[in-house]
């Protein structure tokens, strides 16, 4: 079974629409969240890591990790939802460069 349709739905997106600071290292992002072609809002606990020149690019870049869980049936991911948990956990590990 093809739990997330990726014939139908190749990406999931999300979008920020606010951040809460919680303190420097810390903060709230919520957003929309798209999977399986429905939109919901999400939360997600960012903690940043370092801010560091890119070894690569050698410009700053701000690594951070985000976390949060779904509810996979309420996007309509139902399979087995009565045998094994619909609760996703989600982990984005990433890093933020400044546009120019």
């Amino acid at each position: 079974m093809n739990f997330f349709n990726v014939e139908k739905y190749p990406t999931m997106t999300f979008k920020s629409t606010q951040v809460k600071f919680i303190n420097p290292q810390q903060a709230k992002v919520t957003g929309d969240f798209t999977l399986l072609g429905q939109t919901k809002p999400l939360t997600l606990d960012v903690t940043l890591n370092k801010i560091d020149n890119s070894p690569l690019t050698k410009e700053p870049v701000a690594g951070f990790r985000a976390t949060g869980t779904i509810d996979r049936a309420a996007y309509g991911m139902t399979a087995y939802a009565s045998g094994i948990t619909t609760n996703v956990p989600i982990q984005i590990d990433g890093e933020l460069v400044e546009k120019k």
